[in-house]
């Protein structure tokens, strides 16, 4: 065999074992980086603020922080914008997909969908449709008020929280879970076609405003008697 086929072969062999091991390389780190989520992921530090305005189109958790903080993939840190105009922050999350912000305390918010594509006009209080926005509240939340604003099509999830008030203004397909909570004053404002769901929570006092087509769900013996006072 010539010597120039011989390197030819040498150098094809070497190719292909090049591109297996690269292969198993990327798939060890793949395999590792699904073991290990949280090397993936990123704390951005926020301001702190009055106001927020949170532009969307996922899923959002908030759990308590000992300051206002981002947590997200570290891939995608180049995808947020963080806009600060006085005691207000413009946050931009819509091409992170799910994310959890951490904050010492809420602000007043606004929150922005950014939606693809229609979505369903259905209202489903147990197993919402896939295409509305989730926005979940974690239970380290003890104190505090909840203020916010919704356009449309978002479901809203208090679980095992404590607020001095939650207050929120929707005008338009907004489901709201409060479970396993206690919620001194209860202010809602919701337009047409939405839900509030009360599961074995405890509501003081309440000031409820429902509009067209939106109807009111309630689970517990003791949930019942202090909503209905």
């Amino acid at each position: 065999m010539k010597t120039s086929n011989k390197l030819l072969i040498g150098t094809g062999i070497c190719i292909l074992l090049g591109i297996i091991s690269h292969t198993f390389i990327m798939r060890g780190a793949y395999l590792d980086a699904l073991a290990n989520p949280i090397a993936n992921e990123v704390r951005i530090d926020l301001k702190a603020m009055k106001y927020l305005n949170l532009k969307y189109s996922k899923n959002v958790t908030f759990k308590r922080g000992d300051k206002f903080e981002i947590l997200m993939n570290r891939f995608y840190k180049d995808s947020i914008t963080i806009a600060y105009q006085k005691d207000s922050l413009n946050l931009d999350i819509t091409k992170l997909g799910e994310v959890t912000i951490l904050l010492p305390n809420f602000p007043e918010i606004n929150f922005i969908q950014k939606i693809a594509k229609p979505l369903k006009k259905e209202i489903e209080v147990y197993g919402e449709p896939e295409e509305y926005m989730g926005i979940y509240v974690d239970s380290t939340f003890q104190s505090g008020n909840f203020v916010a604003t919704f356009q449309k099509n978002a479901v809203l999830n208090f679980h095992k929280c404590r607020f001095d008030k939650i207050d929120v203004k929707g005008r338009e397909s907004l489901v709201i879970k409060i479970e396993k909570s206690k919620v001194e004053q209860l202010n809602l404002d919701l337009i047409k076609f939405s839900s509030l769901a009360i599961n074995y929570s405890t509501i003081q006092s309440k000031n409820i405003v429902l509009g067209d087509s939106c109807n009111v769900s309630i689970l517990g013996k003791d949930a019942r008697t202090t909503f209905l006072k």
